[in-house]
């Protein structure tokens, strides 16, 4: 697993842990092709001033200030920029149920650290290892024991917020968008439905086979596949009804 160290700054201690990332973005199954020999299309970076051609590797910060202003910084200077505030800030808590699930935006693993050498950031008048595991044992118990979240800043490439939780002997970090980059839900019109229509729902819901979204198979390319190979196919078939009667049918 790629991960990466990092600090957990928790009052007066900054503790050393291993983090990465528990989820992997699903990324489209298709690349481009050319038209005329139908060979894979790279995709090409090109400087929009002077037309060079390049990697990333080869391009330099640029820090907008403005008006169409810039800072280009240097190599040095993007370098200096990383270790800036970089960490996980404790701010606060909160209870377990008042976490805003529809702000998670992925989910991090902050594992105690393991390397057997001191840490580029560690102090050399530190203890050592062990100290830094036993901290992070006791806030993965604490937690469990508060039954609470720890409210934090994440400081990397950019600044994020959210909150660690014990969950299964670990420690999970939620990532969450700001207050000012959620969207609130719209307001829902005023439906009422019959009691007997509720029940009936409940129960038929109820009667739906269990089944976990681990359980479920990733079949997007199998089912690209089989469209190709058989245009006529239906790949995913939608339910039709002509009742007017408003009731759910299971």
């Amino acid at each position: 697993m790629v991960g990466r160290h990092n600090v957990v700054v928790l009052g007066k201690n900054a503790i050393n842990v291993h983090i990465y990332p528990l989820q992997r973005s699903e990324s489209s199954p298709f690349k481009q092709g050319c038209p005329d020999c139908h060979e894979l299309v790279g995709r090409k970076e090109v400087c929009k001033g002077c037309g060079r051609e390049g990697t990333r590797s080869d391009w330099l910060q640029v820090f907008p200030t403005g008006n169409d202003d810039k800072i280009v910084l240097s190599r040095e200077q993007s370098a200096e920029i990383k270790k800036l505030d970089k960490g996980i800030i404790v701010a606060g808590i909160e209870p377990i149920e008042n976490i805003d699930k529809r702000r998670i935006t992925s989910s991090m693993a902050i594992d105690p650290v393991k390397d057997k050498k001191k840490l580029p950031f560690q102090d050399q008048n530190d203890s050592g290892l062990k100290k830094h595991q036993s901290q992070w044992k006791q806030i993965q118990q604490g937690l469990e024991k508060a039954n609470v979240a720890l409210t934090v800043e994440y400081n990397d490439t950019s600044e994020k917020v959210g909150s660690i939780v014990s969950e299964h002997g670990r420690l999970v970090l939620y990532l969450m968008v700001h207050d000012s980059h959620f969207n609130n839900f719209e307001e829902l019109p005023d439906i009422t439905v019959e009691k007997s229509r509720v029940e009936a729902a409940a129960k038929g819901i109820k009667g739906l086979q269990q089944k976990s979204p681990s359980e479920l198979p990733n079949r997007k390319n199998e089912k690209i596949q089989k469209q190709l190979e058989n245009p006529q196919e239906i790949v995913l078939e939608t339910p039709s009804s002509k009742s007017q009667d408003d009731s759910l049918e299971f």
